[in-house]
């Protein structure tokens, strides 16, 4: 990997990180349909699914890819009139706690 590239991937996580979370369960992030290379049709607002980041604006591909971004279609008064806006989030998956009342 260049140096360069090194550089794109480091910026790539950098701006990943800085996303707002989303919390939910494992199955729920499995559940939303994969949307890697490209946009899901159909645009309502509130529709949600799943990218790899692995692709800078510029289409340079990032390897490894930076991780994983859910993605949701809105529509607010920062969106041009017919236009929906795309909004990012950062995963974070819940995992239940392990307690001895729980029967571990």
């Amino acid at each position: 990997m260049t140096k360069d590239l090194k550089q794109a991937v480091e910026a790539a996580k950098e701006i990943h990180r800085a996303r707002p979370p989303l919390r939910g369960t494992l199955s729920y992030f499995k559940s939303l349909p994969e949307y890697s290379c490209s946009l899901p049709t159909g645009t309502t607002p509130g529709k949600r699914w799943r990218a790899q980041i692995n692709v800078e604006p510029w289409g340079r591909i990032t390897i490894p890819p930076a991780g994983w971004v859910i993605c949701e279609y809105y529509d607010g008064p920062d969106v041009p009139e017919g236009r929906i806006g795309i909004r990012y989030y950062r995963p974070v998956i819940r995992v239940p706690a392990l307690t001895r009342e729980g029967g571990v």
